[in-house]
């Protein structure tokens, strides 16, 4: 008994690690333009302002380009990498970065694009792995705004002296140049590798027919019958048990027209009539023999 409790304590803590097992974070780091370090969890401190020639905001500022991984003026991009020689990297990567537009404009929608590389030490001429590009919309209270992009899934093995680089660039169709929060806890922008899909891209890979199906289900079940919408409309609930010998007596004066009616057609049809003549000419002989026996 003793074992079989010890094993099931065993199995409670280490399931949770076995569950994290496949999941690598990496931190964009604080130092560095335009090249940064991926470390482990930033600690302490505030974040600065790292361009002070730039503006006087806190974070970093990017201004627009056009020229995408192409970009080489150190305004335009910002490019975090981690040294993975040998490393087996796969899985569904996702990007949380904090992003805000240029002096907290309120009005301005933002636009950038994420680059997931394979790079030299030296950090040019990378190779992609994945991208993917945002859009933030205006923030009306002029702040920090968080944003979680999923990439698309890859599976790659790092060769000597290669580097794992996340690069961000603003592109020239966002309304405004764009700012970036990171390596400080309350702005934890960070890359993140994990064996399991994301919610959004596990609810999007569904099977399409099932959910119009769900959805014709949900509306035939709130199809009611023509019957039961006609009773609704003409009377409340309350007054059904107050029609019911309404309706008796409308249904008994129903068939009593309907008999009526087939007796009066049947009167006036020529069948009808001759038979009026038939009866009538034995009453008349009836009455002739009973005049004539007296």
């Amino acid at each position: 008994m003793q074992s079989a409790v010890l094993a099931v304590l065993v199995l409670g803590v280490l399931a949770p690690a076995a569950s994290a097992a496949g999941t690598e974070t990496f931190f964009l780091g604080p130092e560095g333009m335009p090249l940064g370090s991926l470390i482990g969890t930033p600690r302490g401190g505030e974040m600065p302002n790292y361009d002070r020639g730039r503006d006087l905001e806190p974070g970093l500022l990017l201004a627009r380009s056009d020229k995408g991984l192409l970009e080489i003026d150190e305004t335009r991009y910002q490019l975090w990498h981690a040294e993975m020689t040998g490393r087996h990297l796969a899985g569904y990567p996702t990007l949380v970065v904090w992003s805000a537009a240029a002096g907290f404009d309120t009005t301005l929608a933002g636009v950038f694009s994420i680059y997931l590389l394979d790079c030299p030490a030296s950090t040019v001429a990378c190779d992609e792995l994945a991208s993917q590009e945002v859009t933030v919309a205006p923030e009306p209270t002029g702040t920090w705004v968080e944003t979680e992009v999923a990439l698309p899934v890859f599976d790659h093995v790092f060769g000597e002296g290669r580097h794992l680089g996340v690069r961000i660039v603003v592109s020239e169709r966002s309304e405004t140049d764009m700012m970036f929060a990171y390596g400080y806890p309350k702005y934890r922008s960070r890359l993140t590798v994990s064996a399991d899909a994301p919610l959004a891209l596990a609810e999007a890979a569904a099977p399409p027919a099932q959910r119009p199906a769900l959805a014709s289900v949900e509306r035939l079940g709130r199809v009611k019958p023509l019957s039961s919408v006609t009773v609704e409309t003409e009377a409340e609930p309350g007054d059904i048990d107050s029609l019911t010998p309404w309706l008796a007596t409308l249904t008994a004066s129903t068939v009593l027209l309907v008999i009526l009616g087939v007796v009066l057609v049947f009167t006036l049809s020529p069948h009808g009539r001759r038979e009026r003549s038939r009866i009538g000419a034995h009453g008349v002989r009836g009455r002739n023999r009973t005049v004539i026996s007296t």
